[in-house]
């Protein structure tokens, strides 16, 4: 289901910050989920908003994180999709600002990509472009 989808991508990415410190401010969720799954064993709930905004934030450092450009692609691919699937996951989300976050981080992964060709984290492969891609199309045309 997609609330199931999005609670294991929160559950991801929480997992994958080193501390809360880590968290951008203004993401109580997110930062909440990442105290509490210190222990290995956290279930919280991080709101979708949480996620796109903690990765659209600062790219590089969410790619370090979850290790490669294509686990951002992916995780934030899959979350936009089960997002779509299920707006009431999240209502206060507009997906014009959702869409302009994804095209930022989209951008900002390509060029890393494209900037250190020989370094593995930051290649994205083909499927987490095609991911990112079709979660973009999905966002123009909710947004039209």
């Amino acid at each position: 289901s997609p609330q199931h989808k999005l609670r294991l991508i929160g559950q991801y990415l929480s997992f994958a910050i080193p501390s809360s410190r880590s968290v951008p401010k203004g993401l109580k969720g997110l930062a909440a989920a990442v105290e509490e799954g210190k222990d290995g064993c956290s279930y919280r709930h991080v709101p979708f908003n949480e996620i796109v905004r903690a990765v659209a934030e600062d790219v590089k450092a969410a790619t370090k994180a979850l290790g490669g450009s294509d686990h951002v692609g992916l995780l934030v691919g899959h979350a936009v999709q089960a997002w779509l699937q299920d707006m009431r996951l999240d209502p206060a989300c507009d997906a014009k600002e959702i869409k302009a976050s994804l095209a930022a981080i989209a951008s900002s992964l390509q060029s890393l990509s494209s900037a250190t060709k020989s370094h593995r984290t930051y290649a994205m492969s083909a499927t987490a472009a095609a991911v990112l891609a079709v979660s973009q199309g999905f966002l123009e045309a909710r947004a039209a």
